[in-house]
């Protein structure tokens, strides 16, 4: 008889969340949004410009934690090109213009 296979159902994928600090700010971030994105989404006082590397503005130093940089130039860390993999300690290097106003 055909169609009497074992049927498995998929488990839906479960995006990992990271507790991120930034400059003294804490919030939490997903692994599929970049830094940037989720410090937006959380209205986390962050320096920004373009979003997409370019400017530089959203530079910063990774004190402690792992991420992925997806920038070109491997030894800078910019928030918009750069996703958690763990919880992530970090403070922004440049101050350009802000565009976010922070949560009090």
């Amino acid at each position: 008889m055909i169609g009497l296979g074992r049927i498995q159902k998929r488990r839906p994928t479960r995006t990992r969340e990271f507790e991120l600090e930034l400059n003294g700010v804490k919030f939490i971030a997903p692994e599929n949004r970049t830094i940037l994105e989720s410090a937006i989404n959380n209205e986390v006082d962050i320096s920004y410009s373009c979003g997409a590397g370019v400017c530089k503005q959203c530079a910063f130093h990774l004190e402690e934690g792992l991420v992925n940089n997806t920038n070109h130039d491997k030894s800078e860390l910019l928030s918009c090109k750069t996703y958690p993999l763990s919880n992530l300690k970090i403070v922004q290097t440049k101050r350009g213009r802000r565009n976010v106003k922070s949560k009090r």
